[in-house]
């Protein structure tokens, strides 16, 4: 069942990194992230679905505001200069959130899961696929130091720090 459980979170996170990469490339980025915010919506079902765990009515009045708060952010009208899909990019944020969802669900239901090496597994081939596809004169282009700075230590130490606490 671990064994399971881990390739799952495994395949979760590969799935979250390369969507948010892939959102953030082709959309604007704050729709991307307003999507990603469903989280805690996608893990509440998933709970009650997985684990028949009760979901509270203040979660659902919370559900229905962020997707009244998405449909605006997609289909209202863009600032000017705004470039992207805003329809790719809210599918690209849902999809992350619901494989965080699901990540932080398995491993609540799973206590005995390691969660580093699960978490780590999936980061690597994620970032090798990015690697992979991404072009050299892409890489060298924007702010080099932010990027660096934000894929070394603020994403896995976010990411990590929300794993465990979904326990």
């Amino acid at each position: 069942m671990a064994c399971g459980a881990g390739l799952l979170v495994v395949l979760c996170q590969v799935r979250n990194v390369s969507l948010f990469a892939i959102g953030i490339s082709v959309a604007p980025v704050p729709v991307v992230l307003f999507s990603v915010a469903t989280m805690p919506v996608f893990a509440a079902l998933l709970s009650r679905v997985l684990m028949g765990e009760a979901t509270h009515w203040s979660t659902w009045a919370a559900t229905v505001a962020v997707l009244v708060g998405i449909g605006l952010a997609v289909f209202g009208t863009a600032p000017g200069g705004v470039r992207g899909s805003a329809l790719l990019g809210a599918r690209a944020g849902l999809g992350v959130a619901l494989s965080l969802a699901l990540s932080f669900v398995t491993i609540r239901r799973n206590a005995r899961l390691a969660i580093l090496p699960v978490v780590g597994a999936g980061a690597l081939p994620a970032g090798a696929i990015g690697l992979a596809r991404a072009r050299p004169q892409a890489m060298a282009g924007g702010h080099v130091w932010a990027i660096v700075l934000a894929g070394r230590f603020v994403l896995p130490v976010s990411f990590f720090s929300l794993s465990p606490a979904s326990r």
